[in-house]
């Protein structure tokens, strides 16, 4: 059994789930007060401080304009979550507390699909997805025991989010969280 293996059976028996959390933020009075819902979910961006985790939600503008493209705008809004309470402990909403002072927040900024997985099936993208968010879990897990990310996990996680994220929405992510997604989607 691999090293990535053996994470993800140990994952599976943890109360931690990414995909949890991104589910049940939208349930929050928070959320609904203050995001669109037609705003779709950004990637989670893990955050270690004073020895607590926290999952960043970013929430993005998006737009159908023509059927199968969805036109994706800069985040509008960030919302912090404990990762073991599951309390919002941060909302800013980055049309007041831009993170990114150089760069245009409001204008139209990538496309769903973008060119990596608009060749994909469905069940495709949807399982590289289910992979992706399963290596978030193994990551978080690792980040409340603090350990070390197996470097076979590190190397996955870094392929399967480069392959899944919009590549004009990295310097987006990477202005909110640059020593995350320095680390995990190389140049």
């Amino acid at each position: 059994m691999s090293e990535l293996e053996s994470h993800s059976l140990s994952v599976e028996n943890s109360f931690i789930s990414i995909e949890k959390i991104v589910k049940d933020i939208r349930k929050t009075p928070l959320f609904r007060q203050v995001v669109p819902m037609e705003a779709v979910t950004g990637w989670p961006i893990p955050l270690r401080k004073n020895g607590r985790v926290f999952i960043i939600l970013p929430f993005y503008g998006a737009q159908n304009k023509e059927k199968g493209k969805t036109i994706l705008y800069p985040p509008l809004a960030l919302i912090t979550v404990d990762c073991i309470t599951m309390v919002v402990v941060e909302y800013i909403s980055t049309r007041f507390k831009n993170s990114w002072p150089d760069g245009n927040w409001e204008t139209a900024a990538g496309y769903f699909p973008h060119e990596a997985i608009s060749k994909m099936t469905i069940r495709e993208y949807k399982n590289l997805k289910q992979q992706l968010m399963g290596l978030y879990d193994i990551l978080i897990k690792c980040l409340i025991d603090g350990t070390e990310l197996d470097a076979e996990v590190d190397a996955k996680f870094s392929e399967i989010l480069g392959i899944l994220m919009e590549p004009n929405l990295i310097p987006f992510y990477k202005a909110i969280r640059p020593s995350f997604f320095g680390h995990f989607l190389k140049d």
